[in-house]
């Protein structure tokens, strides 16, 4: 999960070509000073369309408390946010 200020690596994660992944390493990468991270196991890949449902299984993973977390909806960025219940 990226943080609300890393747009720019959003960008070039979803950028068609680009070098996801320079630098020394093996296995899978993980990303540094990100609100929260993941290691999963493939267990379904599934074509919808032009794009892929992927479903994995956690295995491992941790969050940073405080970090706000990037989100993408409507063609734009913006930080996630606790909303607060609102009773009827």
């Amino acid at each position: 999960m990226l943080g609300a200020e890393q747009a720019g690596l959003a960008a070039l994660f979803a950028r068609r070509g680009a070098d996801r992944f320079t630098g020394p390493g093996s296995g899978a990468p993980l990303l540094t000073s990100v609100p929260a991270w993941l290691v999963a196991a493939v267990r379904v890949r599934q074509r919808l369309g032009d794009h892929w449902l992927v479903v994995g299984e956690v295995g491992d993973g941790d969050a940073r408390a405080g970090q706000p977390a990037l989100v993408h909806h409507d063609g734009g960025w913006a930080e996630a946010v606790r909303l607060t219940p609102r009773l009827p």
